[in-house]
């Protein structure tokens, strides 16, 4: 009988693939301290400043308990040894970080050699398309937000993009926009994209209603306070659906941040009219849609084109996580539209996301098996697909 400590060996053995992440460029790497870090990890959503030495104890203190930070710590301790992070270790800790990082190789040898990361899918927000110059680590996925969101040339996105900053870029009706967003995305396949992503949960509400053109036309090319909200969400509306037949058409998936963004709005519920419009068209819905996992396992039974994606999830609530692992397993039809993704911006992160990651495997595999509802060797098969296989079967081995 295995018991959990064999299934944790089992898992920490295996190779990772990465459905999303968005891994910051070399000078990003080349500032970390552990102040930094902790400065632009996760953690740093709770509001605290990790920089005054003085609050070294009531940040542990407050944030000790929180996934963000667990997973996190646990990564610093088994990469540099000093411990976990604490106050007293602090100093040591923060140096042995920036020493490292004074080899711009470290961070990609972190991914490749203690993450194991065969591969992860790319998003870099702050240039869509761009694998950071790795392509033996990184698969890029081409962010969408820039086209659903900017109507007119003086709007960018919440990453100060539009396709309105590329030279030339001039269309004079909205249906020359459109030809000219699908003529992108096909150049972005074309260079290696494996995925379209929309982080619009950030934005605006994830109902696509029936797109309203002539609503729609009206903001066209109309400045930001001349445009009123219904006409802006029609144009989104419009250009949305314009992208999810196309992303069926090119034959990639289209990547859906569904929950935690502007929460009113971010419900997986509100996107499932797009996933019965598009049959045609697979979509990779993000972080199991939490705070609303039940959502999600609900589509994921329903209709064959949804992947239900982990990524975030574990470090978000390691518990959830647990939980809608064994959930999805028995609403899934196939085990195969499982998949796991880091979502992280440094390679310190990324290994805190995986150990989180193993800790949820593991933890499913020996229960499952424990109480009757899998056969060993057939969860050992599974914990394959979870860690890399199901990643690699949808955006290429």
């Amino acid at each position: 009988m295995y018991a959990l400590d064999d299934w944790r060996k089992l898992v920490r053995d295996l190779p990772l693939a990465s459905s999303h992440c968005h891994h910051r460029p070399a000078e990003v790497h080349r500032e970390l301290d552990l102040a930094t870090l902790l400065n632009t990890a996760y953690i740093a959503w709770g509001g605290r400043d990790a920089t005054p030495v003085a609050d070294r104890e009531s940040y542990v203190d407050e944030f000790g308990a929180n996934t963000y930070f667990v997973w996190l710590s646990k990564a610093i301790a088994q990469l540099y040894h000093q411990g976990e992070i604490r106050a007293e270790s602090w100093e040591e800790l923060s140096k042995a970080i920036s020493e490292a990082h004074a080899s711009p190789e470290y961070h990609f040898q972190l991914l490749k050699d203690t993450c194991r990361l065969k591969f992860a899918v790319q998003d870099s927000y702050w240039n869509p398309g761009d694998d950071l110059g790795r392509p033996d680590l990184f698969r890029p996925t081409f962010r969408i937000n820039e086209w659903v969101l900017c109507h007119g040339p003086e709007v960018v996105d919440h990453n100060e993009n539009s396709p309105w900053q590329t030279d030339g870029f001039a269309p004079a009706t909205l249906d020359e926009y459109l030809e000219l967003c699908t003529q992108r995305i096909e150049a972005a396949v074309a260079r290696g994209c494996v995925a379209l992503k929309s982080a619009l949960a950030y934005d605006r509400t994830q109902a696509f209603d029936h797109p309203d053109r002539a609503l729609a036309k009206q903001a066209f090319g109309v400045a930001p306070d001349r445009a009123t909200e219904a006409q802006k969400q029609a144009f989104g509306d419009v250009v949305m659906h314009h992208i999810c037949a196309v992303a069926g058409r090119v034959g990639v998936p289209l990547q859906v941040h569904l929950g935690l963004g502007k929460i009113a709005g971010s419900r997986p519920m509100y996107f499932e009219p797009m996933l019965a419009q598009y049959p045609q068209t697979t979509f990779d819905l993000f972080h199991c849609g939490y705070p609303w996992t039940q959502d999600l396992g609900g589509l994921l039974h329903v209709y064959r084109n949804v992947y239900a994606d982990f990524c975030w999830l574990p470090i978000i609530s390691t518990t959830v996580a647990v939980q809608t692992l064994h959930e999805y397993l028995e609403v899934a039809f196939g085990n195969e539209r499982l998949l796991w993704g880091d979502d992280c911006g440094t390679a310190e992160e990324t290994y805190g996301a995986r150990l989180a990651w193993e800790h949820v495997v593991a933890r499913v595999m020996h229960e499952r098996v424990e109480t009757g509802l899998l056969g060993r060797r057939a969860a050992e098969k599974l914990a394959g697909k979870l860690m890399y296989g199901n990643v690699e079967r949808l955006y290429g081995g």
